[in-house]
């Protein structure tokens, strides 16, 4: 690919990021693309054949901005020598309040989730990055336990930040983020801890009791 065809594409996607920030995604046409890439429309086409491809292309942007925005404060807790849960548990706290209610990421996300049913490159570009995400926070666990576990956990963990940032979109000042965000990571540590004793998560007959025992600590450990 030439400099020129990806100066050309570059401009077009930042052109479609603009009038998302600018109007909102319901207002995204090629026709807006085309007035504010200063291009006619076999320009955009020749670079762009479809506007799908040029949302594929905008949410990509997207995701490299988010992870260089957080390369700096991800570098300083990794700078601290601390490792597993705690690490975690400190990249979790960064990406919650780096959530930033009008950054196209996250309008982006959601209209690709409402259209996996029929569109599969929607579906495949979430399912690579949410995958990567888990197996990276996965990574840093490094929590001696069964890995099914592990998995279900990551799943729970992104489920957590999901959630927290479509309540952000709605109404952002509905909820105290950082509080929130505590809380959930309470409840998480208290899990981790029996999942480091018994080496995997307690079922049967005993989680009742151990269940009651750990709600009353949680309860506790919250109230303080």
């Amino acid at each position: 690919m030439s400099d020129l065809v990806v100066l050309r594409r570059q401009q077009i996607v930042a052109a479609a990021e603009s009038v998302i920030i600018e109007r909102g995604l319901q207002h995204l046409s090629l026709a807006e693309i085309e007035k504010k890439a200063g291009m006619s429309r076999g320009q955009l086409t020749y670079y762009f054949p479809t506007k799908e491809e040029i949302l594929l292309a905008v949410f990509d942007r997207c995701v490299e901005n988010i992870h260089r925005r957080i390369a700096g404060p991800l570098e300083s807790i990794a700078a601290k020598g601390i490792k597993g849960w705690p690490l975690v548990r400190e990249i979790m706290a960064a990406v919650v309040r780096d959530i930033v209610t009008e950054d196209p990421f996250y309008p982006l996300e959601y209209t690709f989730l409402a259209q996996v049913g029929y569109r599969k490159d929607f579906g495949k570009r979430l399912n690579e990055l949410y995958s990567h995400w888990r197996s990276c926070m996965a990574a840093d666990l490094d929590c001696d336990a069964d890995p099914a576990v592990i998995a279900n956990l990551m799943v729970v963990l992104q489920g957590f930040l999901h959630g927290l940032a479509i309540q952000r979109l709605v109404d952002p000042g509905m909820i105290d983020s950082g509080a929130v965000t505590e809380t959930f990571l309470v409840m998480v540590d208290l899990y981790l801890e029996r999942i480091l004793k018994h080496g995997t998560a307690v079922s049967g007959v005993n989680q009742a009791s151990e269940f009651n025992s750990t709600r009353t600590k949680m309860l506790a450990e919250v109230v303080q």
